[in-house]
């Protein structure tokens, strides 16, 4: 009959859309994949860069100019990455969602541990030598990983479990050529290591969980960053042993290009959080060691041994076989 003919005309017209659709989506994957992995590599490669470039500027900051009050120069990176995005704001060159209260509740804890992340690492800095301060963060790698496992369940191969171990390996390999140990310092490293892992792991819950550019959330977090530490600052800063500093032409360059820096690290973490994995995160984090501890060695005449040199070229191997674990 006439119904008949009609229902099967539109049935295999309907089929054939569908085909067409699943075929379109199949052909389209490829490209989707290979585009996510870009951003993913264009994100690490960011966060790995500026956050070189920032523990470079601050080693030279409390060291060549003895600049001797980390909490001040955090405060001030946090101050001016608060103003730079609220300008930008202002501007409308970006669009920053209202201020909400229940959102800064959320941000409370986070931010907490990421002021004492901060804090640890800029004491680690004063006490310690830039190799020691960037290979002792192989530990928070270690938990990091195991949280992105326990609470995530994100699985770890055997590739990602090899260059953990080669981490490992690199990491009692300086400690052992650490020339200038310093009690104080490596008890800031600690703290600085556990802080760092449980960051990783509650920020990727949290953008997980909120919706929000990043930022939006770079924002948040030095607004509240500021507000903790302006009390501090107030009360420990020896601000006048700050006014007899020669402020010439290389430190104002120094201050800006630390400010600059401080933006773009902030954005670059959230943006490198939101495109992988706490377990990646970290360890792009870790294996900064390898062209910081170089520019220490020559920057501020950091103690180098052959034991150095075969840490160096241990934590170049573990870098190396993670990106291949993760091809």
């Amino acid at each position: 009959s006439d119904r008949c003919l009609k229902y099967e005309i539109l049935s295999d017209l309907a089929d054939t859309t569908l085909r067409v659709d699943n075929y379109l989506i199949k052909k389209d994957q490829p490209k989707r994949m290979v585009s996510h992995k870009t951003t993913q590599i264009l994100a690490c490669f960011t966060y790995s860069f500026f956050s070189m470039v920032v523990t470079i500027l601050n080693k030279s900051l409390l060291t060549l100019y003895q600049i001797n009050s980390p909490v001040l120069l955090l405060f001030c990176q946090s101050l001016f990455t608060f103003s730079v995005i609220k300008g930008l704001h202002l501007f409308r060159v970006i669009h920053l969602e209202p201020l909400r209260l229940d959102i800064l509740r959320r941000f409370l804890p986070v931010n907490l541990i990421f002021l004492g992340m901060l804090i640890s690492g800029q004491y680690s800095l004063k006490y310690v030598s830039i190799p020691m301060v960037t290979i002792f963060k192989n530990f928070a790698t270690f938990g990091a990983t195991f949280g992105d496992w326990y609470f995530f369940d994100n699985k770890v191969g055997s590739g990602v479990a090899g260059s953990l171990l080669l981490m490992l390996i690199s990491s009692f390999v300086a400690a052992y050529n650490d020339l200038a140990f310093n009690f104080l310092g490596y008890s800031w490293m600690s703290l600085n290591s556990l802080l760092t892992a449980c960051y990783a792991l509650t920020l990727n819950r949290m953008i997980k969980s909120m919706k929000l550019s990043e930022f939006g959330m770079v924002f948040y977090n030095n607004l509240l960053t500021a507000t903790f530490l302006t009390p501090i600052v107030l009360t420990t800063v020896d601000f006048n042993s700050l006014i007899v500093q020669e402020l010439d032409i290389p430190l104002i360059i120094l201050i800006i290009l630390n400010g600059l820096s401080a933006v773009a690290i902030s954005l670059s973490s959230f943006w490198a959080l939101k495109m992988t994995s706490p377990t990646t995160y970290s360890v792009v984090g870790s294996l900064n060691k390898i062209p910081v501890t170089i520019l220490g060695f020559f920057m501020f005449s950091s103690p180098m041994t052959d034991l150095g040199v075969i840490s160096i070229s241990i934590g170049l191997a573990a870098g190396v076989l993670y990106s291949l674990s993760r091809i």
